[in-house]
Formats: structure tokens, C-alpha cells, sequence
């Protein structure tokens, strides 16, 4: 399986790289971003400054995309994301298959 790490979301596709995860990793970064309406895409920026774009499947997420809210307060803290070996498939309005995203199964907000 492939995942494509996303530079924008929103708009518009661009795939700036694509990995091979051998098994399920942990990423800790800065929430950077996030993007809500049926679903949330959260942009993680790690230590080195990388930018990474997943779908985010974690129960806060759900509450967002349910409740239509884009949780503003946290961006800029520090959060732990746990992903999961695999990748959803998203499709745009058109019915139009988008590149495979990094799926974020968990989310812990870490504090300072």
C-alpha cells in the first residue's frame, strides 16, 4: 500500500511524496490545519518541519464533521496522532477518485 502525503487539501490535489509504511506509526507534530465538512483532513507539521495530510477517522474528528464546527482553538497546539496501516479511499463531488490519505485513527493533544 501507498500514502501520499498531501501539501494542499483544499481545492485542489497536490502530491508532494508518497511513502510505504511497514506497520502503524505514531506522528507527533503541530496541528497546522484543519479542514471539516463530512469529514475532517487534519495537516500535522512534524519536528523537521514536515507537512503531513490525513483523514482524520478519530472520535474528536467525527464530533467536528457532525457538529460542522472547524476547531480553530487547536491549531498551533502540539498533538499525537496514531495511524493505522492502510488507506481510505476519498472521492470528490464528482464521483472523481482523489489520491489515497494517511488515515489518523487517533488523536491525543498533548500538553505543554
Amino acid at each position: 500500500m501507498r500514502a501520499c502525503l498531501i501539501g494542499l487539501c483544499v481545492g485542489g490535489l497536490v502530491a508532494a511524496a508518497c511513502v510505504t509504511p511497514a506497520r502503524a506509526e505514531t506522528i507527533t507534530g503541530m496541528l497546522g490545519a484543519v479542514t471539516c465538512g463530512e469529514r475532517c483532513y487534519l495537516l500535522i507539521v512534524d519536528a523537521a518541519g514536515k507537512s503531513i495530510w490525513g483523514l482524520c477517522e478519530a472520535a474528536e474528528c467525527r464530533r467536528w464533521a457532525q457538529d460542522h464546527q472547524q476547531p480553530g482553538p487547536f491549531i498551533g497546539t502540539t498533538v499525537r496522532v496514531k495511524t493505522r496501516p492502510g488507506y481510505g479511499q476519498v472521492v470528490d463531488e464528482a464521483g472523481n477518485p482523489k489520491p489515497d490519505f494517511l488515515l489518523f485513527i487517533d488523536i491525543f493533544f498533548v500538553q505543554p
